[in-house]
């Protein structure tokens, strides 16, 4: 089973702030980007390292706060307009550690629940960010209107309406911020550094250990994103096949050190892929910092 996506699925009023923020792991002092692939691999069995892009993205504690307020906001907005409109309550909000999914299964509690380990942490999640039907009033036209701009739903030009307010008074500018820009090359560089480990030979060694690690149990396997991925673990719930495999998975990542490695090769990568744009990214975290103390007048911290 492929792990649940970790992208949220959002109310149209806090797309644009969630969606700029992006997921990251609620510290975010840049601890992991002094960390090299080179000393000791860190430990990563309870998903609290993290990686070095982490220091230019919102922190979850930011995304809910920002998030809050963008609802506020339009929820005032649209008071204006003769709308009642719920906001979004913070301490629904779950938290997510970055690395959370990233390598698999890497303690026994998640190996428990096999390769579904993810779904419930996500659904409720996605549940922080949502009203419930009975929450929200009907989408006329005009509320939709009043929201966005526009009488349609999901319009593909840039908000207008109370989305564009509130963005603008949070981040400066009515589409929240530029997603295609500082962002998105934090959120670009947390991808390519996935991608390219994998074919970095200390990465590729790893593999291979736990690889003969899990083919010693009767596993055959060539990384764990195969195991990950099984076609047999696509039921809605994990099969004592799928637990006993994870379990395995698991024992052999501690056995070989593999996600430590895996973690070091990747922040190694970033770094330099930071200091190549450390400009861009720079004012992006300053754009990000902004917001959040509007945000947290708004909220009323």
């Amino acid at each position: 089973m492929k792990t649940a996506s970790r992208i949220i699925s959002f109310s149209a009023l806090t797309l644009l702030v969630v969606a700029a923020c992006g997921h990251s792991s609620s510290n975010h002092s840049g601890s992991a980007a002094a960390k090299s692939a080179g000393t000791a691999a860190p430990a990563v069995a309870g998903g609290n390292d993290d990686l070095a892009i982490e220091a230019f993205v919102a922190s979850d504690h930011e995304t809910a706060e920002l998030a809050v307020a963008q609802s506020i906001l339009v929820s005032r907005c649209l008071g204006t307009h003769g709308f009642t409109y719920p906001v979004l309550n913070v301490e629904k909000i779950v938290a997510m550690p970055d690395l959370k999914g990233r390598y698999g299964p890497v303690s026994d509690e998640e190996a428990s629940q096999g390769y579904h380990f993810m779904v419930s942490l996500v659904d409720s999640r996605n549940k922080g960010f949502q009203f419930g039907s009975d929450q929200l009033p009907q989408r006329t036209p005009a509320l939709l209107k009043a929201l966005t701009g526009s009488e349609q739903p999901n319009p593909k030009t840039p908000p207008g309406g109370c989305e564009a307010e509130a963005s603008t008074q949070l981040w400066g500018s009515p589409a929240g911020q530029d997603l295609k820009g500082e962002d998105q090359i934090a959120q670009q560089i947390k991808a390519d550094s996935f991608a390219q480990s994998q074919s970095d030979s200390r990465v590729v060694t790893a593999f291979a250990q736990w690889s003969a690690c899990m083919k010693s149990a009767g596993y055959s396997y060539k990384t764990p994103n195969d195991a990950q991925n099984d076609a047999r673990w696509s039921e809605k719930s994990a099969s004592a096949e799928e637990i006993s495999t994870a379990r395995k998975d698991v024992a052999c990542k501690k056995a070989t050190g593999l996600p430590g490695t895996w973690l070091a090769v990747e922040n190694e990568i970033e770094r330099k892929a930071i200091d190549n744009n450390i400009e861009a990214l720079t004012n992006g975290r300053a754009a990000i910092g902004s917001a959040v103390k509007h945000a947290a007048q708004v909220v009323g911290h």
